[in-house]
């Protein structure tokens, strides 16, 4: 099986999730040992990107105040894109062409919504 930055940060975020050692995620996601490599470099990433960081005991906690969104991305003929929140009852959330980084249309991302949505 297959994991995603956006599968860690959904797990992450549910009601009392707090810190998890990178065991307890792998079994968390039903993940076996042998996917204990594609965690970490997973959990690399993200931890690069300031949405996760290591704590002095090797757990992961999602950084506080960040309201990160997964979802996959839909990019135009125009250059930018719209994510299609993995919540269906939620809105798609605009990103302009700067926005998009290296993603590509189809992408599972992870986004940090900064400010308020415009209905």
């Amino acid at each position: 099986m297959s994991i995603s930055p956006a599968d860690i940060i959904r797990l992450m975020q549910r009601p009392r999730a707090g810190s998890s050692s990178p065991g307890k995620l792998l079994k968390r996601l039903g993940l076996t040992r042998e996917s204990a490599d594609e965690l970490e470099a997973h959990l690399a990433v993200l931890e690069a990107a300031g949405v996760v960081h290591r704590r002095r005991d090797g757990s992961v906690a999602l950084r506080k105040g960040g309201n990160f969104v997964t979802g996959a991305l839909d990019v135009t003929r125009k250059g930018v894109g719209f994510l299609r929140q993995d919540d269906a009852d939620a809105l798609d959330i605009y990103l302009g062409r700067g926005g998009l980084g290296a993603a590509l249309d189809g992408d599972q991302v992870v986004v940090e919504q900064i400010g308020r949505a415009h209905v």
